[in-house]
């Protein structure tokens, strides 16, 4: 009886290190892949963006510096509703809403559509930084 009490707290115990080491591997996966590649992947089309949008190299840093900003202003609230609403919750919404801004940084037209749209693109990526630390 001991025994399989025992074997039974053992293959829990594994199966907890298993989950955890799948829930660090998914929340890499899901920042590597929703926001990293997408914020990173700007720097790679700012001349194409600047040409079309007529913009010089301090509306460029603007824009890129507007993941920052969005990050900075929305990190602690982030945090908090992970904490009141759950994290699954909020890391589903964050990366809805970084698919949204994702979207409609591609159809941004004029400067300050596209510097809205990337501090939006913060906003989602500080929601779902507070959570998926909090989930690993």
């Amino acid at each position: 009886m001991y025994y399989c009490a025992g074997a039974g707290i053992v293959a829990t115990f594994q199966l907890d290190r298993l989950n955890k080491w799948y829930v660090l591997a998914l929340a890499t996966l899901i920042w590597l892949l929703v926001f990293a590649l997408a914020w990173d992947g700007m720097a790679v089309l700012f001349p194409e963006i600047a040409s079309d949008l007529n913009l010089n190299y301090a509306e460029i840093g603007l824009i890129w510096g507007g993941v920052s900003i969005g990050i900075a202003a929305f990190v602690l609230i982030g945090g908090m509703l992970g904490d009141r609403f759950g994290t699954r919750v909020i890391i589903g919404f964050a990366c809805f809403l970084g698919a949204i801004s994702s979207f409609l940084r591609g159809v941004a037209n004029s400067f300050i559509a596209l510097a809205m749209f990337m501090a939006l693109f913060g906003v989602a990526e500080a929601a779902a930084e507070g959570s998926l630390s909090k989930k690993v």
